[in-house]
């Protein structure tokens, strides 16, 4: 199965001429024997009663022993919000607005989220302007990762990118320091982070 975002052609309405015909934004799945399916459509209703509305994000998929995950970032008539596809069903897991420890979401990124077999997810974020990485554990969030944090070499994280989850937990995330620096992070279970190729990880994986 592909997760794909994609265009869906609107016919145009009695009259019109074939030129008019619209296009709405869609995350569709896609599948050999199953064929396309319309995971979430521009204008049509999601969970919650929230209507989708375009840019759309876009997906990360997994195939799991309950069927395909799917998350992805989607822009609603209140902002935007990050949604999960699992076991047929769909759930809006983060909206912007949503208090957190360091603020209120203002800004959910439509670049990949992380994404679990057990529906854990990851998404990068702004809070009060300020970047952070958000982690959802069966609904329980916390912030592995934010602006102002100390790097392992005593700068400071500046800018963060998308981060990537692995099937054992860890996650990748892209950063810029203080110094203005491009790095590659990699925090483990503990939220402990190393720069990729540091001894220290290395030593951990060997271990």
């Amino acid at each position: 199965e592909v997760a794909v975002n994609g265009w869906l052609a609107v016919p145009a309405a009695k009259g019109d001429k074939p030129e008019h015909v619209g296009h709405r934004q869609a995350v569709l799945l896609a599948s050999p024997t199953g064929g396309v399916t319309e995971l979430a459509v521009e204008g049509e209703y999601g969970p919650n009663h929230t209507r989708y509305e375009r840019p759309f994000g876009l997906p990360s998929a997994l195939p799991t022993s309950d069927g395909t995950l799917v998350a992805f970032t989607a822009k609603t008539p209140t902002g935007a919000a990050l949604f999960l596809y699992n076991g047929g069903t769909m759930s809006r897991i983060l909206p912007t607005g949503i208090l957190t420890p360091v603020g209120p979401v203002s800004y959910l990124s439509p670049g990949r989220p992380g994404l679990m077999a057990d529906g854990t997810t990851a998404v990068m974020a702004g809070c009060a302007r300020i970047p952070v990485i958000f982690r959802l554990t069966h609904q329980r969030l916390d912030i592995p990762l934010q602006r102002g944090q100390l790097t392992p070499f005593g700068t400071e994280i500046e800018s963060l990118g998308d981060p990537v989850l692995t099937a054992a937990g860890a996650m990748f995330v892209g950063a810029t320091d203080t110094d203005g620096r491009e790095k590659l992070f990699v925090l483990d279970g503990d939220n402990a982070f190393f720069e990729v190729g540091q001894p220290e990880l290395i030593y951990k994986i060997a271990y």
